[in-house]
C-alpha cells in the first residue's frame, strides 16, 4: 500500500522548511568568549563557500542559515557582544550578513528549481508504482479466481464420482442379496400328503379332507406361487443415509480466495545532517585526515621546551574538500608554557594568519613532557571550546618520553555535555565513568601531504 508521505516528503516547500529547521540548532554559551563565535561564523562562511562550489547546495544552503541564526539572533545576547573590543568583529559580521542573506536566497531558489524537478519525477514515479501495483493485484485475483473455479470443478467431480461408486456398490449389495433369497427357496421342499388306500372291491373313495379349524379359516388364502415379501437383510443399515447427506459431509465450505496486497538534526555550528551521508563513524563525523609528519615535525620543535619540562602548543588548520577536512597548517604562537599547562598569547596574530589564509581551525596539538599521552582536567576545558564549534575538532598529544602519541575528542554522548557545564577552574578531579574522552575514529593518516609549519614565537 502506499504512503502519501513517502512522496510529500520531496515537495520542495516541505524539503526547504526541513533544511532551515536544522538552523534553528544554533546555541550559544555566555562561558565561551563571544570573539571565539565571530572566528567560528567565518569559518561557517568560508565552508559554505566551498559547499556551493562543490554544488553542495543543501549543506551551503544551511551553513548560510545557521550563520545568520547565530549572528543576527543569538549572538547579540551575549554579554560580551557589545564591548568595545569586539567593535571591529561586529562591523565585519554585518558586512558578511548581507552577502551571506544574498548568498541564501540565491542557492535557495536553485535548491527550490531542483526539488521540483526531483518532485515530479516521484510523483510519476509513484504513479507508476502505483499503476504496476494495481496490475499485480489484478493479476493475483484473476490468478486467484482460476484456481478457485478449477478446484471446485475437481471437488465436484470427485463428488460425482463418489455419488456413482456408492450407488454401484449399493446395487451390488442387493443384487446378492436377492439372489441369496433365491436360492434358499429354491432349495424349500414342499411336503406331500401320503396316498390312501381304495376301498376293497370298490371305486376309490372320495379323499377324507379335514375341515379347516377356526385358525385357517380366518387366514385369507395365499395362492402357492404368490410372491412372499422379503424380510430386510441384516446387512442393510436400518436407515440408510441419503445421497443428499453424503453430498455434504464431501462438500466443506468454499475457501474464500486470499489476495496478497503488501508488496537527528544537526546540532554544532559546521555540521548539516547531509554530512551523515558522507561519514563512515558513529557520530556522523566528517573525516578528518592528519599528516604523518606532524606529530614528529612538531616534537622537533618542541625539543628545546621539553628538555626544560615544558609544554608546547600549536593549532591545526586545514581546508574542506569533498565533505572531508585535510590538515594543512600547523601554527606555534607565542606562548607561555609550564610542566602541566601551556597558554597561548597574542591571539590577534593568529587570528590574522587565520584569515589570511582563509583556513579552518581543526583543533589544537600539545606535549606532555614528563607524562603519558592523555587529556588532562585543564587539557578537557580547553578542547571543549573547540569541539563546540567544530564537532570533528581533535587534540592532539605527544608524549616524547614515553614514544606515546594519542588523537582525542571529548565523547559526544557524554563528555562534551558535562565538561561545557563543568565551571570549576584549574586542575581538578572528573569521574572516570563514563568516559570523558575517546580515541577519534574519524581521523586518518595521510602519509603523502606535507603540512606548512608556522612558527610565530
Amino acid at each position: 500500500m502506499s504512503n502519501v508521505g513517502d512522496v510529500e516528503q520531496y515537495n520542495p516547500s516541505n524539503r526547504i522548511k526541513g533544511l532551515s529547521e536544522q538552523a534553528s540548532s544554533v546555541r550559544v554559551d555566555s562561558r565561551i568568549p563571544a570573539k571565539r563565535y565571530f572566528r567560528t561564523s567565518l569559518e561557517m562562511t568560508r565552508m559554505a563557500k566551498v559547499y556551493y562550489a562543490e554544488d553542495n547546495l543543501e549543506s551551503a544552503f544551511v551553513l548560510y542559515q545557521k550563520y545568520l541564526s547565530l549572528l543576527l539572533e543569538h549572538l547579540p545576547r551575549h554579554p560580551e557582544y557589545n564591548s568595545t573590543e569586539l567593535h571591529d568583529l561586529r562591523k565585519t559580521a554585518k558586512k558578511f550578513c548581507k552577502e551571506a542573506i544574498s548568498s541564501a536566497e540565491e542557492i535557495k531558489t536553485k535548491l527550490k528549481a531542483n526539488y521540483e524537478v526531483e518532485y515530479r519525477d516521484k510523483q510519476l514515479a509513484e504513479s507508476l508504482r502505483l499503476q504496476k501495483l494495481r496490475e499485480e493485484e489484478e493479476r493475483r485475483a484473476e490468478e486467484e479466481r482460476v484456481r478457485g473455479a478449477e478446484a471446485a470443478a475437481r471437488q465436484a467431480e470427485e463428488i460425482e464420482a463418489r455419488k456413482k461408486q456408492m450407488m454401484e456398490a449399493e446395487d451390488r449389495k442387493y443384487a446378492m442379496y436377492v439372489e441369496q433369497e433365491m436360492r434358499k427357496e429354491s432349495n424349500r421342499v414342499e411336503p406331500t400328503a401320503p396316498p390312501v388306500a381304495p376301498a376293497a372291491g370298490g371305486t376309490a373313495p372320495a379323499a377324507v379332507v379335514p375341515l379347516p379349524t377356526h385358525t385357517e379359516l380366518s387366514q385369507p388364502a395365499v395362492p402357492r406361487n404368490a410372491v412372499k415379501v422379503l424380510p430386510q437383510p441384516a446387512s442393510l443399515p436400518i436407515n440408510p443415509p441419503s445421497y443428499g447427506d453424503v453430498l455434504n459431509e464431501l462438500s466443506p465450505s468454499k475457501p474464500v480466495p486470499s489476495i496478497d496486497r503488501s508488496t537527528k538534526p544537526a546540532t554544532h555550528f559546521t555540521q548539516t545532517d547531509s554530512d551523515a551521508s558522507f561519514s563512515t563513524n558513529k557520530y556522523g563525523l566528517k573525516t578528518v585526515t592528519v599528516p604523518v609528519s606532524i606529530p614528529q615535525r612538531f616534537t622537533q620543535l618542541a625539543q628545546p621546551n621539553t628538555t626544560k619540562n615544558m609544554e608546547t602548543c600549536g593549532l591545526l588548520f586545514g581546508k574542506l574538500e569533498r565533505s572531508e577536512f585535510h590538515i594543512t597548517h600547523v601554527v606555534i604562537p607565542k606562548q607561555k608554557g609550564a610542566p602541566d599547562s601551556c597558554t597561548m598569547l597574542n591571539e590577534e596574530e593568529i587570528f590574522q594568519f587565520h584569515d589570511e589564509h582563509e583556513l579552518i581551525q581543526l583543533g589544537w596539538i600539545h606535549t606532555h613532557p614528563t607524562q603519558t599521552a592523555f587529556l588532562s582536567s585543564v587539557d578537557l576545558h580547553t578542547h571543549v571550546g573547540y569541539q563546540i564549534m567544530m564537532p570533528e575538532a581533535i587534540a592532539i598529544v605527544v608524549a616524547p618520553k614515553f614514544n606515546e602519541l594519542g588523537i582525542f575528542q571529548l565523547t559526544p554522548e557524554h563528555g562534551l555535555d558535562y565538561i561545557s557545564k563543568c565551571a570549576i577552574p584549574g586542575f581538578h578531579p572528573h569521574p572516570k565513568e563514563p568516559p570523558l574522552f575517546q580515541k577519534c575514529d574519524h581521523v586518518t593518516m595521510e602519509p603523502s601531504r606535507l603540512p606548512v609549519f608556522v612558527d610565530l614565537r
